[in-house]
């Protein structure tokens, strides 16, 4: 897929801004869809397909764009999106949150923005060549990573719980059915010589017996469920440790070629990093 096939999201309540980045980013050959706030990109986010590039407004209303960034890092899919800040505040309030986040954006932009500096940059960013975009794609998989392990143990953890409830409530019903034949026998040995109250009993009996089996199928059941899932948190955690240490060496390499990229920079007085 080539660089203009993608789709851009821009969040930026400032009309006029956002008609100038839509146009210039139009004319580039981009994709782009605008939100004008970050409660309108929350009510379609869940339902969206993911994105190549977020362009996002720091000083948004109500929630800005360090919450929107949180919000997309939250989420297994979107955190791999790489990010372009826009900004007309350079406060060091501002770097302080950004420094904070799980993986921080992979560029920054003042406005208003230079027509050919932002496609230069989007086009780097699309492509990921760089060795700074490189980095911080392989931060942005191991937080996926993270992301999805996390729900992954959270919904199992839910299951295992439900599992611990039925196993409850189905050993107390067959220590009750137990309870209920112990009964029918001492019943059943007083009544001899009574045959309707007998086959009565015989009755119950054969009842309570077939709930017997069924509770016992049951809780076989319940666990080797149980068995199951504690064997897929042990796999899943194997994984999830397998996997973070490959991206952590891959990151270590990634960080490696970006320190070599910015000495070859300072020497030759370039710098082709977002």
């Amino acid at each position: 897929m080539q660089p203009d096939e993608f789709e851009i999201i821009l969040v930026e309540d400032d009309a006029a801004q956002a008609r100038l980045i839509e146009t210039i980013l139009l004319r580039g050959g981009k994709r782009v869809a605008h939100f004008a706030s970050a409660e309108a990109l929350f009510e379609v986010l869940p339902r969206r397909p993911r994105a190549a590039l977020a362009i996002v407004d720091l000083a948004l209303p109500a929630a800005n764009g360090i919450e929107v960034i949180q919000r997309l890092l939250m989420h297994p899919s979107w955190c791999r999106v790489p990010v372009m800040v826009l900004t007309a505040h350079t406060g060091p309030e501002w770097q302080t949150e950004l420094r904070r986040l799980p993986v921080a954006p992979e560029a920054f932009m003042n406005k208003p923005v230079a027509p050919t500096h932002l496609l230069r940059t989007v086009d780097m960013l699309l492509r990921g060549e760089s060795p700074s975009v490189h980095l911080r794609g392989l931060e942005r998989q191991r937080l996926s990573a993270e992301v999805e392990s996390r729900r992954a143990d959270e919904l199992r953890e839910q299951r295992l719980q439900q599992v611990a409830v039925a196993l409850r409530e189905t050993e107390g019903l067959l220590g009750r059915c137990r309870s209920s034949m112990a009964a029918q026998r001492q019943m059943e040995t007083a009544a001899r010589g009574i045959p309707s109250v007998l086959a009565e009993v015989e009755q119950r009996k054969r009842l309570i017996a077939e709930a017997i089996v069924f509770n016992e199928g049951t809780l076989d059941a319940l666990r080797a469920r149980q068995a199951d899932l504690q064997e897929d948190r042990r796999s899943n955690l194997r994984r999830s440790l397998s996997t973070s240490r490959e991206l952590e060496q891959q990151i270590v390499l990634a960080q490696q070629r970006l320190n070599l990229a910015r000495r070859d920079a300072a020497r030759t007085g370039t710098d082709d990093q977002p």
